[in-house]
């Protein structure tokens, strides 16, 4: 088994903290969809205005352009912290073929400004960056727990 990028939301602001809660990260449902994310999923989070980084998982919430740390997660970053928050898929190794990963990159108050896809053929060394200029962008379930291609 090999453990493979799966989603990512790249230049993500954390808009609040929380430390009275019972933990995790509440990310805007329409990002967590787009990049490929599932409800309770383990993520990492790369804090790059301080360099912490944690692990925690995600909750989806209604509420938009939301990136709000919970828990001890809280103590991690500030409220317009900037981050990357990345999903990981255990593949087996005999399923390595084309391998596809939804990712987002984020602008002000979390707005989507552009879509990306790792477009990826593992067993044959191919790696390329799909941009959504491109028009080649695959649709990607978000409710997929296989690793997206």
């Amino acid at each position: 088994m090999r453990k493979l990028l799966a989603g990512k939301l790249h230049g993500a602001t954390i808009t609040e903290t929380k430390l009275d809660y019972v933990g995790s990260i509440s990310i805007t449902k329409e990002l967590v969809e787009g990049a490929g994310l599932l409800p309770l999923e383990e993520v990492h989070i790369w804090n790059l205005s301080n360099g912490e980084r944690l692990t925690t998982y995600v909750l989806p919430v209604d509420a938009p352009n939301m990136m709000r740390l919970n828990g001890s997660a809280a103590h991690k970053a500030r409220a317009g912290d900037t981050v990357i928050i990345v999903s990981y898929r255990w593949v087996d190794e005999t399923d390595l073929g084309r391998y596809r990963v939804p990712v987002l990159i984020l602008g002000d108050e979390n707005r989507v400004v552009e879509r990306l896809v790792y477009d990826c053929d593992v067993a044959g060394g191919r790696f390329d960056i799909l941009t959504d200029r491109d028009d080649k962008i695959p649709a990607i379930p978000a409710d997929s727990k296989e690793p997206p291609g």
